[in-house]
């Protein structure tokens, strides 16, 4: 259990550190969407790479029984996000990823 807290927590610092400003390198379609999502949220991205494996950790945490409100809260607790984009990356995840490992 806690190394899934700490795996949440280093996602969430890496995604924090990964948004605001940039752009979009070799992406596939389902990245695409990803992106295009936060994007629509008002989200920008400097590291897309980084941005799509935080996705991609969130989904697994998940699946191993995180809460969501876990993962909003460590996106939170890095100080770069509120709760609303936190719930907005949370959700933009589980949409495009979750659903389509």
């Amino acid at each position: 259990m806690s190394i899934r807290i700490t795996t949440l927590i280093a996602s969430a610092t890496v995604i924090g550190a990964a948004i605001v400003g940039g752009g979009i390198a070799n992406a596939s379609a389902q990245d695409d969407t990803f992106l295009q999502l936060l994007q629509q949220d008002g989200i920008t991205v400097t590291n897309a790479a980084d941005v799509i494996k935080g996705a991609h950790d969130f989904c697994d945490a998940l699946a191993q029984g995180a809460s969501s409100s876990q993962i909003i809260q460590d996106l939170v607790s890095t100080g770069k996000f509120d709760q609303s984009d936190a719930k907005n990356i949370l959700n933009a995840s589980v949409a495009v990823y979750c659903q389509n490992p």
